[in-house]
Formats: C-alpha cells, sequence, structure tokens
C-alpha cells in the first residue's frame, strides 16, 4: 500500500486510541479527593472520578458560579458543568453527558466514561488522535514509520444524504422535504471539501433509498477516514429549532433523548464505539461550525444509538441542520444561500477534524 496505506492506517488507529486517560496516570490521590480517598470509585454501579481530580489532571481551577453552574479555567470558563443535570458546554458549546454531574460525599463527581471519552478528548484533541503515550514526545506505534513531513495523502471523507427515495424523512411547508435537502447540503458540502483536497464520496447520487446498513459498508470498503450523515429535524412541537449533531453513545450508556438516561448493561458495545474519543472530537468540531457558519440555536453534540453509527468503521457522527417543522428554521432551509453557508460549516468541521488529525502528528509535548 506504500506511504498512502500507511499513513490510512495510521489514521484509522490513531483516531481509535483511548489510551491516554489523565486520571488513571494522574499519581497518588490526595486525601478527600474521592470518597475513601481515590481519584476513581464506583458508585451505583457507574465508575466515577472527582471533579477535583479531572480539573487537577487538565491544570483547570473549578469556581462554584451558584446557579450558573461549575467553571472550569481560568479568565473564561473553559469548561462549565451543571450540578444534577447532563448538561455542560465547552469553549461556549453545549455538549450532553451521559450520566449527570453529582454529589457524593463531599465531591462532585462525572461519570469517568464522560471524563475520559468525551471531556477529555475535546479539551486536548491533539493527544487522542495521535494516541501517544505519558512521555516527552513518545510517539506511538501506530505512527511508526511515518513521515512528519512532505506530502500527506488526503482523507476520504463519506457522506451520507439521510433517507431517499420512498422514504422522504421530515417534511416542511412549501413542499420541503429532508430527503431533497439533505442531498443538496451533501453535494454542496462534497463541492468544498473536494477543493480543499479530500476525496469524498457520497452514499447516494439521487432521489434513491440506501438500505441503512449499506451506508456505513460503503464507508468500510472505500476505507474511510470520516463519516457524516447528513439530515433534518421534525418535532410535534412547532417551538424546536437549531442544530444539533449526535455521536454514538457510549458502551452501557443510552440515547440522549432517552426518557430515563438510566444506565444499563443491556446497551453494549458498537463496531462504532472503537473510535469513541474521535468522534466526540469530530461531532463537536462539526457543531461548533454549524453554530458559527450556520448562525443556528445550539441543542448540543448528543448521543444515540443510530445504525449508520453502530455500525461506522471510522469515526462518525450524524448532523441534525435544523427542523422543518419551525417556521425559523424552515423558511431558512428553503433559502440558497443559508443551506450554502450550512454545507459550508459541515466541511469545515470535518476540515477542522483533518487539522487536528495533522497537528497529532507534528506536535511535540
Amino acid at each position: 500500500m506504500g506511504e498512502r496505506g500507511g499513513y490510512r492506517r495510521s489514521v484509522r488507529a490513531a483516531a481509535a486510541a483511548l489510551g491516554f486517560a489523565a486520571l488513571a496516570n494522574a499519581g497518588p490521590a490526595t486525601a478527600g479527593a474521592a470518597p475513601g480517598g481515590r481519584r476513581a470509585f464506583t458508585h451505583g454501579d457507574v465508575e466515577r472520578v472527582t471533579l477535583a481530580a479531572f480539573a487537577a489532571a487538565h491544570g483547570l481551577a473549578v469556581e462554584d458560579r451558584a446557579e450558573a453552574g461549575l467553571w472550569l479555567g481560568r479568565r473564561n470558563p473553559t469548561l462549565r458543568l451543571m450540578p444534577g443535570g447532563r448538561r455542560a458546554s465547552i469553549r461556549g458549546v453545549q455538549v450532553w453527558l451521559q450520566h449527570p454531574l453529582e454529589r457524593v460525599g463531599d465531591d462532585w463527581v462525572l461519570a469517568r466514561v464522560d471524563a475520559d471519552a468525551t471531556l477529555s478528548p475535546l479539551l486536548r484533541p491533539h493527544r487522542y488522535l495521535a494516541g501517544r503515550t505519558p512521555g516527552a514526545g513518545a510517539p506511538s506505534p501506530v505512527f511508526e514509520g511515518v513521515p512528519y513531513t512532505g506530502a500527506r495523502p488526503a482523507l476520504v471523507v463519506v457522506l451520507d444524504p439521510g433517507h431517499g427515495g420512498a422514504d422522504g424523512g421530515a417534511s416542511g411547508p412549501d413542499g420541503l422535504l429532508e430527503k431533497d435537502l439533505a442531498l443538496d447540503l451533501a453535494r454542496r458540502t462534497r463541492t468544498r471539501l473536494e477543493r480543499a483536497g479530500l476525496r469524498v464520496h457520497l452514499t447516494r447520487e439521487d432521489d434513491r433509498f440506501v438500505d441503512l446498513a449499506d451506508r456505513p459498508a460503503l464507508a468500510a470498503r472505500l476505507r474511510a477516514d470520516v463519516f457524516v450523515s447528513i439530515h433534518l429535524n421534525a418535532s410535534d412541537d412547532p417551538s424546536a429549532a437549531g442544530v444539533e449533531t449526535y455521536v454514538l453513545s457510549k458502551p452501557g450508556f443510552p440515547s440522549t433523548n432517552h426518557p430515563t438516561g438510566r444506565p444499563s448493561p443491556r446497551w453494549g458495545a458498537d463496531p462504532g464505539n472503537a473510535h469513541d474519543a474521535a468522534n466526540a472530537i469530530l461531532g463537536f468540531l462539526l457543531q461548533r461550525r454549524m453554530l458559527g457558519e450556520g448562525r443556528a440555536r445550539d441543542r448540543g453534540l448528543r448521543h444515540a444509538r443510530f445504525l449508520v453509527l453502530r455500525q461506522a468503521p471510522c469515526p462518525a457522527a450524524l448532523v441534525e441542520c435544523g427542523f422543518l417543522t419551525n417556521a425559523g428554521d424552515a423558511r431558512r432551509l428553503a433559502d440558497e444561500g443559508a443551506r450554502a453557508r450550512m454545507a459550508d460549516a459541515i466541511a469545515l468541521g470535518i476540515l477542522d477534524y483533518a487539522n487536528e488529525v495533522r497537528r497529532a502528528r507534528l506536535v511535540n509535548w
């Protein structure tokens, strides 16, 4: 396969790497860091870490702002958490946790899966994408033999326009159909990514239905580095509006929209969970760009168990670009200029991810 094959293998392996766990290597626990003096412990069948230990591992100070939540940062909050809930925000972008931030004894505690597979990767993306081990610039074996300079082969991206054919998806006023808008957005996104030098494939090129299982299967055949499924939303509540991005739920945890959100062993691991940290990074970068370029309301980075995410062979996310059942969103999505800006946002989010992968190969620490 030559240099290209080696590079592509390294990207997939690096994106799947979950070996860096800031808290696992944090050293001896200080007294009172957690019940029993431990930084990591199990409470209520969920493995937890204290917020104090998490903040210390990332060099952040914790400030209790009462109703404004717990702020982690220096001058401005890098991370904001709401006690008792699953909502958080990182650098102003809403992120949904898998489990609420809770009080145990004298400590605020996070689910370890949230700390290790969502929050840490979003705070230090290049460390997770590089898959490096702790140490002064020690490169991970996944980059062995891969040059740090010279030509870099383009990442392969698969864009998945949702629905198609007899499955129109969501519908809006004046005949707006999700299947048509999703295909239009995918085509526009492809044009922007190809101009940037990436190789891009669509799961459908026209108005036909592609079986859900065949969509990630195409990504597997193409040995894709990134998979993004593009959709439009709908709700019985006409006031529901904004954009949201989904990544695969962590093993043992339900979707964000699950009525209770309680963990259960019946939600096992799926192939897509091999990329949990990279999924979070990709999804966050897409959501951030859709908020900026798409000028939309922030509904957050969320978790779900959609089949295309469960079976994805590479880092994957599903974007919901607005509600066709909301008058404002529908009006915006009917406008070509607004769709062009949304396609720009999706493309820029993918390019941000590609740049993080490149940065992971170049930065020593």
